[in-house]
């Protein structure tokens, strides 16, 4: 019943994945938000290595959710956090494209 901050606990853990010195992304492009889109490393050799992704990473302890409507690619890591109760997974929360719908008067 307590609340919990996840935005900023899911920036303080993106800025700490980020801290690597030799970290480096791809962006991809723009969302209908305007948001860009992409994938991060923690560095070039893991990028070519084709090892997990800060994305991925990201989704793995919690901090972030496997948007299914784009992709499937993350499902595995939120499988693993849901059942370690990592991050969000602790409690209770809405995802966020319900929350936006709700904020639009969507069903």
């Amino acid at each position: 019943g307590a609340a919990y901050d996840c935005g900023r606990t899911a920036t303080e853990a993106l800025e700490t994945l980020l801290a690597h010195p030799d970290a480096v992304c791809e962006i991809s492009g723009k969302d209908k938000y305007r948001r860009m889109l992409g994938h991060c490393w923690t560095s070039e050799a893991a990028r070519v290595a084709k090892q997990a992704s800060v994305n991925a990473d990201m989704v793995r302890l919690g901090h972030a959710i496997a948007y299914r409507f784009f992709s499937l690619a993350y499902v595995a890591q939120e499988d693993e956090a849901r059942d370690a109760k990592r991050g969000i997974w602790a409690g209770q929360f809405t995802e966020p494209h319900v929350w936006r719908q709700s904020q639009r008067g969507k069903p």
